[in-house]
């Protein structure tokens, strides 16, 4: 395991390499937020790099469909899911404990089934 210049382990710090490209190249890090369904993923970023892609005729993701008017209609639907998803879930701490053991993990919801829950949630059948 490398030691850091301060004898801290790597780690210990998960974030350092995020850290260093936001501060070295902060135009390459935006918030992104992704939806997929069985045959089409969409990923929406806040500076305008978003992406649309169709598993069925793309499944290697190599064209980028957003903004093409021929998927309009699955760009939508995919963008209400996105937003849906954003307001039921900001804010929710996550069910699962976060194995690094940082920050503490206090359970907030005994509604949900803990193994595998995020399926019930994220992949609805179209």
């Amino acid at each position: 395991m490398k030691i850091q210049a301060d004898g801290v382990l790597a780690r210990d710090r998960p974030y350092i390499g995020k850290i260093r490209l936001q501060n070295e190249q902060p135009e390459t890090v935006s918030r992104a937020f992704m939806v997929r369904t069985r045959t089409h993923k969409l990923i929406r970023r806040t500076l305008g790099q978003s992406e649309l892609y169709s598993y069925k005729q793309d499944p290697l993701e190599l064209e980028n469909l957003y903004g093409d008017s021929g998927k309009a209609a699955v760009q939508q639907e995919l963008q209400t899911m996105l937003l849906d998803r954003a307001i039921n879930t900001t804010g929710i701490a996550p069910m699962d404990k976060d194995p690094r053991d940082c920050p503490p993990f206090y359970q907030t919801r005994t509604d949900l089934t803990p193994a595998n829950w995020q399926h019930e949630m994220f992949d609805k059948k179209e």
